[in-house]
């Protein structure tokens, strides 16, 4: 016996006169193979907006409030040679000057390089301060 026969042995013992087929395999597997979006639109009915907005496929998209996207502070990675250190949080419209100063300032610099004056600061503006000592 097959391992397919044997998936669909207990249709026939349910199913008098049934025998293995496409046709029962697709039978077999119909409610496996549901439509992934038959529980949003329940949902979309039941909550009450197919009456307000129509359909769940006819609904416009949501609008974007830019407003909402924008970010007071930027987290930035910050390296010590090269290596991986930390993350200093800067305001968004910081210069590269206020940046720098920040990123010398913060405890995770203090921690792995203490007392140490930078030679070299690189930039990645929204990315990363790499501080070279």
């Amino acid at each position: 016996m097959s391992a397919g026969s044997a998936a669909l042995t207990p249709l026939s013992a349910i199913t008098p006169g049934f025998t293995p087929s496409v046709d029962g395999i697709v039978l077999g597997a119909a409610p496996v193979h549901a439509d992934p979006a038959v529980p949003a639109v329940m949902s979309w009915h039941a909550l009450g907006y197919a009456k307000g907005v129509g359909e769940l496929l006819d609904a416009p998209w949501p609008k974007v409030d830019e407003e909402a996207l924008k970010q007071d502070e930027v987290e930035l990675v910050l390296q010590v040679n090269g290596k991986h250190r930390g993350s200093v949080l800067v305001p968004a419209g910081a210069s590269r000057e206020e940046i720098e100063a920040l990123a010398v300032a913060s405890e995770a610099f203090a921690l792995h390089a203490p007392g140490a004056t930078p030679k070299k600061v690189i930039f990645v503006p929204g990315r990363m301060v790499n501080i070279v000592i």
